[in-house]
């Protein structure tokens, strides 16, 4: 069961077998995973790489005197995260060594948890790029699934918190997601989650990294799951290591994994890093991979439950109705068995009948 926020793109999915999920201890309901990934629209992220990242021929992301297109982008990614609902701030570190410009700034949208608000798990991945390079896959592939997954999760509750970030300034050494690890520090991070380029499919085998440098923890074996589960097809191999945001959360003893694509890119911190580029980007590997995203944090999180939706299908109704009456009286072992027991107290009564006509329709 779960509860679905009802701003303009939300859509009722439905409820039955069980994934277990880190965090919370509790199981997440893998059919529910399963339908919030078929949100994850491969349009919405093709229109996020190419017309709001700046990824064509003459953008670039980087430092002055090649940033023309570095704020706008930022200002874009701000936008999308605000217009999800999410609670959307530019967050400032200092980055004094260049001389041009000493403040930068990670773009961070908030949804926070109903039932765990203080466990945080994080989705980051970074929007700077190289020099002259428009940085299509190094690393708007990574931000583009980030905002996708941002609008796709914020239709729904969760237990815990997820916080979306777009990092500032990896390429001069993971500074942006450094100075936000620095500033959160004591917080209960669960878990991060980091993309670095998830484009890039040229041998075709569809093997997406899912690296740590923690190499097993229970968070990256999840989402190597997850992948392999909702992805659609690819196929997700596990490592150790990998030098982008994820290592921020590693060096500070966070749980942390991340998403990248196995194929080594010849055109990534070029200029013909571009979306422009014939036969280029591979955008159904892209595609999948930000189901394994979504997936991942879905199932961590843990989609929020609506009291009286007994068969899980987002509305309290008739059917609810008839299911709680044929489950009337005591529970079975385990109580997970008996979805009408709302207030939880191993019955199936009164109590449990007033709580699903309070939740009627």
């Amino acid at each position: 069961m779960f509860r679905q926020r009802t701003h303009w793109a939300g859509r009722a999915i439905g409820a039955a077998c069980l994934l277990t999920a880190i965090g919370g201890g509790r199981p997440a309901a893998a059919d529910i995973i399963g339908d919030i990934v078929d949100q994850v629209s491969q349009d919405n992220y093709v229109y996020y790489l190419e017309d709001e990242l700046y990824t064509h021929y003459g953008d670039s992301r980087g430092l002055p005197p090649y940033d023309g297109e570095h704020d706008l982008a930022r200002d874009n990614i701000y936008d999308a995260f605000e217009s999800f609902g999410l609670d959307t701030t530019l967050d400032p570190f200092q980055y004094t060594p260049f001389p041009l410009r000493d403040t930068f700034y990670n773009v961070v949208g908030v949804q926070e948890g109903l039932v765990r608000p203080d466990e945080i798990y994080v989705c980051g991945a970074h929007y700077d790029s190289v020099d002259q390079s428009p940085g299509a896959d190094d690393n708007a592939s990574g931000v583009a699934a980030v905002m996708e997954a941002a609008r796709v999760l914020s239709q729904y509750d969760f237990e815990a918190t997820i916080v979306f970030i777009a990092f500032d300034r990896e390429e001069q050494g993971m500074v942006g997601s450094q100075a936000w690890v620095n500033e959160h520090l004591g917080e209960d991070i669960q878990g991060a989650l980091c993309l670095d380029m998830i484009a890039f499919n040229g041998t075709g085998l569809n093997h997406l990294l899912t690296r740590s440098w923690d190499n097993g923890n229970p968070f990256q074996l999840i989402v190597n799951e997850a992948v392999s589960t909702y992805s659609g097809g690819l196929v997700a191999v596990m490592g150790y290591g990998g030098w982008s945001d994820h290592w921020s959360f590693a060096n500070a003893g966070i749980t942390e994994c991340g998403l990248h694509e196995e194929d080594e890119n010849p055109w990534y911190h070029t200029p013909e890093d571009s979306v422009d580029r014939p036969d280029y980007l591979d955008y159904d590997f892209a595609y999948k991979a930000t189901r394994g995203l979504v997936a991942s944090l879905a199932t961590v999180a843990v989609v929020v439950g609506i009291p009286g939706d007994v068969n899980g299908d987002g509305v309290v109704n008739t059917a609810d109705l008839l299911a709680l009456l044929g489950a009337w009286g005591s529970c079975p072992d385990p109580p997970e068995d008996c979805p009408a027991d709302f207030n939880g107290d191993n019955v199936v009564n009164t109590e449990d009948l007033l709580i699903l006509l309070g939740n009627w329709g």
